[in-house]
Order: structure tokens, then C-alpha cells, then sequence
């Protein structure tokens, strides 16, 4: 159980993270002297370990994470792959014995990426048995790997399960085949079936698929007509995810600017959005964070839960993975979100990363990152947040303005917010629709 803490320091104000005078790069001795006395500090020693794999079949439409890379580098099957491998499995011998060493309880892995089935099944056994070789994983209580219907393989299943996986995430994204040529992928409704098949050979039984609503061009009863397909199907967990525009590049974005999709209003998207929700509820879903559906209890998403709850620290392993430890942000390279993980110089020196501590962070990280505990039922609990950062949220919210401008801003679109001596939580009335549209 979490135990709550006292803690109240002034903050500083806010530095620049994310921009020209973000902290230079530090070799790993550096990096591991800044958050070792924030680890020790620390109450809870769990620890998410999470692995980023920027390789894809194709650059989707839909995709603003990959939306700055070099598609040659994200197609890649060859000499860069593997070079990447190689890097991973540096960077993890690298870290991982000094996290262990900080007696950390890893409690959840995550592969996501890009799409971790893109990597050989040979090559998914290296950088896990890296891990495995410094790191005690005995007390893992969910091991999740994303993938994509065309890539998926029992080989990959195989492989995984051995070392404990327990959970596949695949994006299907809809079972509409026209919709899905429009998103830019590179599998049908036919091979988002058959991938649904590999799993349960291999006697998996939790798994999810990820749908989108609003995407341009894609009407309700696409929608539902995905919903009803999933539902029938069995399946035991779904992200319902809700069409993101924030960046202006993003294929599908500059189509519809351009008239050549249409985009509905974002009225007449989230009334979609909110009949193919109810629908999942009533076929007996439970939506215990917002977009996220579950059969039973025993399927929930446990890291993603973890991560917006801030249950404990997080360690990315990869060039676009980012980290909060030892009550630090980490980043290889450039810490911008959308596609710029910069592979190549990443391979080229997997070990150094940008730092900076979590009081430095500007307000614009903390909305689109850590306000995500929104998300859950229970909203931003004080005593997880005064764990994880090191100081207390009251303080916190009274330094920085656009924070409580943040709060401001949800009120008048219409959220209710609860505050009490435990935290603060959305109204069960405001809860989703205040959260469908986050970043």
C-alpha cells in the first residue's frame, strides 16, 4: 500500500526542456549519480520496464509517433535493425545492473514502438535476455508486447511466452478494409482475424486490439460496425482510441486540410465515439480507464494503469524511450515526442541521455504526460505524486500558472473536478468526455 508523504519545498520555476537550451546530453555515470538519490528516496520501488522499437511495416496516416521519421529507417529490414538490436542490448547492460543494484522490484515490461513484431524473434531473445541476465524478473505480474496483424508470428509468440509474456497488444485499428487503406496500413480484416487465431494456439488468453474513432473519411457505422465485429470475436480487451490531430504533418492531417477527406465535426465524432463506448459497456465492458475495455477484471491493462497512476518509476529502454526516475526525466536525444528519436545517432551511442529533474520539468510535459492520471477513476492521488517528484502538488500548482490555468480551461469546456485530502478526480459525469480528447 501507498504511504503518504509530507514533503514541501519551494519550486524554482520552470526551465525549458523541450526546446534549444534543454540539458546536454550525460554518459551513464553522470546520468546514474543525478537519480540515485532520488531512487533512494523513493517509497516505492517499483519499476516498469519499457522497450521502444521504431521499425513499421508502413508509415500510417493515423501515426503521430512515427510522423518525423525517415520512412526508410522505419521500413528498414536490415543493417539498421539489427545495428539497433545491438544498441538496445549495449544500453541495457549498460543500465539495468545499476538498477538492480537500487533494488528495484521490476513489476511490469512493456514493448511498444513503433511495432515490436517487426524485430526477429531471435532478436526480441537477445534484448530480453540482456535484461534477464541483470535484473530479477521473477516477480513480473504483466509482460505486454505490442504488434500489427501482418507481423505477428508464432515464432514471436513462442519466444515471448517462454520469458514470461502474458499479454499481446495488436493494432487493428478497424475492420473496415477501406478505412484501413486510407490509414496507410499494411494488413486487412482478414489478417487482424488470423493474428486474433495465432493467440489463441498459442493459449494466450489476455490480449487487446486497438480501434480509432474520427479518423477522417470513416463513418459511425464503420465504427460500430468494427465494434460489433470485436465483440463477436471474443476479444477480451479494447483500446478505443480517439482520432489525434495535434500534429500538423501527420498525413491524414494535411489530407483533410487540403479537402481531400473529410473530417466530421468534433461533435459529430465524439457522439460516435460515446455510441461505440456504450455499446462495449453493454455488451458487458468495463471502461476502468477512459477508452480502455475490459471483459473482466483480469484483463485490464496493468501497465497502463501503472503508468498513468504513477504506481511507481519507469525505465525506457530505446531510442525514442523516455523515463521518469529517481524523481528525473530522461530522454535519448532530443526529448521531443513526435518522431524524433533519431535512430541513427542513437546506434551510434545508446548510452548517453537528456536529464533533468522532475521541478524543472515546464507545465506543458506535465499536462500531456503525467495529468494522464486523469484518465483513471481515482484521478491524481497527492501521495503518488509527492512520491514520485519529491514534492508536494499543492506547492506545485501554486508556482506554476499555466497549470492552473489547465484546471481552469477543463472547467469551462465543462469538467467538475473533486478535490479532498487524498487527491483530486474528475466527476463520474465529466470523467470521459473530459478525457477522450487528451494528447
Amino acid at each position: 500500500m501507498d504511504t503518504p508523504i509530507e514533503v514541501k519545498p519551494s519550486l524554482p520555476p520552470p526551465l525549458p526542456l523541450l526546446d534549444s537550451k534543454q540539458p546536454p546530453e550525460s554518459p551513464p555515470r553522470t546520468i546514474m549519480q543525478m537519480v540515485t538519490p532520488g531512487i533512494r528516496a523513493r517509497r516505492n520501488k517499483r519499476l516498469l520496464l519499457y522497450f521502444h522499437i521504431p521499425f513499421c511495416s508502413s508509415k500510417c496516416h493515423f501515426c503521430d509517433w512515427v510522423v518525423g521519421y525517415e520512412t526508410s529507417d522505419l521500413v528498414n529490414r536490415g543493417e539498421l535493425r539489427e545495428r539497433y538490436v545491438d544498441a538496445m542490448v549495449q544500453q541495457v547492460r549498460t543500465y539495468a545492473p545499476r538498477l538492480a543494484e537500487l533494488r528495484y522490484r521490476v513489476t511490469n515490461i512493456y514493448w511498444g514502438g513503433g511495432t515490436p513484431t517487426r524485430l526477429e524473434a531471435s532478436q526480441i531473445a537477445r534484448i530480453h535476455d540482456a535484461v534477464a541476465e541483470s535484473m530479477d524478473l521473477s516477480q513480473l505480474t504483466e509482460y505486454t508486447a505490442e504488434g500489427s496483424p501482418e507481423t505477428v508470428s508464432a515464432a514471436h509468440l513462442e519466444t515471448w511466452m517462454k520469458r514470461g509474456l502474458n499479454r499481446q497488444s495488436i493494432g487493428v485499428q478497424s475492420f473496415d478494409n477501406q478505412v484501413l487503406k486510407r490509414m496507410g496500413r499494411a494488413h486487412d480484416a482478414g489478417k487482424a482475424e488470423q493474428a486474433l487465431e495465432l493467440f489463441r494456439q498459442a493459449g494466450l488468453q489476455n490480449y487487446n486490439i486497438d480501434l480509432i474513432a474520427g479518423f477522417p473519411d470513416q463513418s459511425r457505422d464503420s465504427l460500430l460496425d468494427s465494434l460489433w465485429r470485436t465483440i463477436d470475436l471474443g476479444v477480451p480487451h479494447v483500446s478505443l482510441y480517439m482520432f489525434r490531430e495535434f500534429a500538423s504533418n501527420l498525413v491524414s492531417v494535411v489530407q483533410a486540410a487540403a479537402g481531400h477527406r473529410r473530417q466530421t465535426s468534433a461533435e459529430v465524432r465524439a457522439e460516435a465515439y460515446f455510441a461505440a463506448s456504450q455499446m462495449l459497456r453493454d455488451a458487458g465492458y468495463n471502461e476502468y480507464l477512459v477508452g480502455y475495455f475490459a471483459r473482466e477484471d483480469r484483463f485490464q491493462f496493468d501497465a497502463e494503469e501503472y503508468y498513468f497512476g504513477m504506481h511507481g518509476d519507469y525505465f525506457g529502454f530505446g531510442a525514442g524511450a523516455t523515463s521518469t526516475i529517481g524523481r528525473f526525466s530522461l530522454k535519448s536525444r532530443d526529448s521531443s515526442r513526435y518522431g524524433s528519436s533519431h535512430v541513427r545517432a542513437f546506434v551510434e551511442d545508446p548510452d548517453k541521455m537528456v536529464a533533468a529533474p522532475c521541478q524543472y520539468i515546464p507545465d506543458d510535459v506535465y499536462i500531456t504526460s503525467y495529468f494522464k492520471a486523469f484518465v483513471t477513476r481515482e484521478g491524481l492521488r497527492f501521495d503518488r505524486w509527492n512520491d514520485q517528484f519529491g514534492f508536494d502538488f499543492q506547492t506545485f500548482r501554486k508556482n506554476r500558472p499555466g497549470i492552473r490555468k489547465w484546471f481552469a480551461d477543463r472547467e469551462a469546456e465543462g469538467a467538475r473536478f473533486i478535490e479532498d485530502a487524498r487527491g483530486i478526480r474528475l466527476t463520474p459525469e465529466t470523467w470521459a468526455p473530459s478525457m477522450v480528447w487528451r494528447r
